[in-house]
């Protein structure tokens, strides 16, 4: 998972946010929790670019095997 631990701190779809950031929003979101401090839009907007990105969602769902989210 070389090529996406690279990516992890470039910026995401919304500038404010980079991909590790996007990562975290789409696992605790799929986990149902409430995320404070970003809007629904944004959560949504984060959660489909992991979505529609196969090597962060990939990565994301490894890391959700892992601490059992």
């Amino acid at each position: 998972m070389k090529p996406v631990k690279k990516k992890l701190t470039k910026k995401s779809k919304l500038k404010d946010y980079t991909n590790g950031d996007a990562i975290r929003v789409y696992l605790w979101n799929k986990a149902g929790y409430e995320i404070p401090g970003i809007s629904e839009k944004d959560q949504k907007i984060l959660t489909e670019y992991v979505e529609d990105n196969g090597d962060l969602k990939s990565f994301a769902l490894a890391l959700e095997r892992i601490t059992q989210l």
